[in-house]
Order: structure tokens, then C-alpha cells, then sequence
């Protein structure tokens, strides 16, 4: 896949499609891209930026009722860390993987966020 006009500013992006064919039957294809690098980091900064707003609004503390007692431990967990599994198209977009995902993704991004410690 390297290709001599690279001169290093690009990265490649493999992705796998699936079709949906009649009975029931699905095709896989598979394509690869390349991309600006500077391109793909603009996108992975404004999805951790948009993710970040998401993570500034998660409690500190889980409680169980929101009425529970702040001398009653029971039902309380703490939220140390949160782990975001996401896609990257072959256009270069950075997108979540939900639960609903039925591709079986295998390659993508991973970010595990731990909250800090005081």
C-alpha cells in the first residue's frame, strides 16, 4: 500500500464494508485510503473535544437513589474510568462504535479516560 508520491504526510485507512444481498446473504468489501495526516488528527481533536464535554457532565459518584443519604456508603460506586471505543471511516471521520454495531469492528480507536486525582 505505499505509494511514491508519500512523503510521509499521509496514512493509510483500510476499512471493510458489509452489503446486505437478497435471502439474506452479505458481501464484504474492502477498501483502503489514504489520508492526510493533518486531516485525521483535525478529526480525532474534535471528536475527544466533543467527547470531553460529555465526560465534564458524568458524576463523580453513582448513587443508587438520588434521595440516599450522604452518611449511607450503600449503592454509591465510584466512576474512575471510561473507556470509548470509535471508528474511522475511510473518509476520516472518527465516529462512536454503538451498541448496535453489527460489523464486528476489529481496528478503530480506544481511549480510556481515568479521572484525575486530586
Amino acid at each position: 500500500m505505499t505509494n511514491p508520491t508519500d512523503k510521509g504526510d499521509v496514512i493509510w485507512i483500510v476499512a471493510a464494508e458489509q452489503t446486505s444481498l437478497v435471502r439474506g446473504d452479505t458481501e464484504k468489501t474492502i477498501s483502503a485510503k489514504s489520508l492526510k495526516i493533518s486531516e485525521l488528527a483535525d478529526n480525532v481533536k474534535q471528536f475527544l473535544e466533543h467527547l470531553g464535554k460529555v465526560l465534564q457532565k458524568t458524576p463523580e459518584v453513582l448513587q443508587e437513589t438520588p434521595d440516599t443519604e450522604k452518611s449511607d456508603q450503600a449503592g454509591k460506586f465510584q466512576l474512575d474510568e471510561l473507556e470509548v471505543s470509535a471508528e474511522i471511516s475511510t473518509e476520516g471521520k472518527v465516529s462512536l462504535l454503538g451498541t448496535s454495531f453489527a460489523g464486528g469492528a476489529t481496528g478503530g480507536l480506544r481511549f480510556i479516560f481515568r479521572r484525575l486525582k486530586d
